[in-house]
């Protein structure tokens, strides 16, 4: 009989060894995780800077009224703001964040805006200037 004692002792000691192990490496993974989601959000502001410097750039050279639609799919927090002719899109992470400027050939004059889900912009060119509008829902 106290042999069957012995072993569920030994089974619990070796299962609360393990549980210590995976305590001690979640706070790791975590942060991996992290890092990882970040990653994904620098790409997607990198194309959306892309998308929208190339939409800039198009409505700079087409007639009065030209409007193109680009879409922000931020997977964290994005914080957009403009200094001068130039628009910057910034992520922000968990202690790092991450720049983007796009050149306007005029003053972008857009407000700060922070946002984490999906926003649509509107490039568009009005009495010879290119204007900035985003769709607040």
């Amino acid at each position: 009989m106290g042999s069957v004692g012995q072993v569920s002792l030994e089974y619990l000691l070796l299962l609360a060894c393990i549980f210590s192990i995976f305590a001690a490496l979640l706070p790791l993974l975590a942060g991996v995780f992290d890092l990882c989601l970040f990653g994904l959000d620098v790409i997607s502001a990198r194309d959306f800077s892309s998308s929208l410097e190339q939409a800039v750039w198009e409505v700079s050279f087409q007639g009065q009224g030209s409007v193109y639609v680009v879409k922000a799919r931020p997977v964290g927090e994005w914080l957009v703001h403009s200094s001068g002719k130039t628009l910057f899109i910034e992520v922000i992470g968990p202690g790092h964040s991450k720049v983007f400027p796009v050149d306007f050939p005029n003053d972008v004059g857009f407000f700060r805006k922070s946002f984490s889900s999906e926003r649509v912009f509107f490039v568009s060119r009005v009495s010879g200037k290119v204007l900035l509008e985003y769709d607040d829902p």
